[in-house]
């Protein structure tokens, strides 16, 4: 309805037909007040970009994320949570990558730490939002089929069988 509305006052404005008589068309189309359609048509003029009235700038708010803010951190925790995924050993989880992102931040920021009740179990980052990161940075969590899950705990008997 904005558009049609902005577009029938500017039409009526540019045939130079009177403001008080733009008014009367436009409560007569019952659309927008004569007054949002000059707004928009002088947010159109300022901006000098006609598709401003396109965007609706209703419900984008941007949350600034913790990376955003601290993009070291991110680097040092890409860096750990790619070296830890590559090892034989399959014990690498996102408590770890809180732990380690924790104790970062502690080294790189003494200034921003925020102290709580000197609880072990609370983190800069949650386990749930680093689990959140590992997703994002592409980490699958597949059973390790190449390797036993035990790798060189095997009884010897045991390995025998195998073969």
């Amino acid at each position: 309805m904005r558009i049609i509305s902005v577009a029938i006052y500017t039409i009526l404005r540019i045939l130079n037909i009177k403001f008080e008589t733009c008014r009367l068309i436009l409560e007569s189309l019952n659309i927008l007040s004569i007054r949002t359609c000059h707004s928009w048509v002088l947010t159109i003029i300022d901006e000098d970009d006609p598709c401003v009235i396109l965007r609706d700038d209703r419900g984008c708010y941007k949350r600034i994320t913790f990376y955003e803010n601290y993009p070291e951190l991110e680097i040092e925790a890409k860096a750990f949570a790619l070296n830890e995924a590559s090892k034989k050993t399959c014990n690498f989880n996102a408590y770890l990558l809180a732990q380690v992102v924790d104790k970062t931040f502690r080294e790189i920021y003494p200034d921003d730490v925020i102290y709580f009740a000197n609880d072990s179990n609370v983190f800069i980052r949650s386990v749930e939002s680093c689990r959140a990161d590992l997703l994002k940075w592409g980490a699958r969590f597949d059973k390790n089929t190449n390797r036993p899950y035990f790798e060189g705990h095997e009884r010897d008997d045991m390995k025998t069988t195998r073969i």
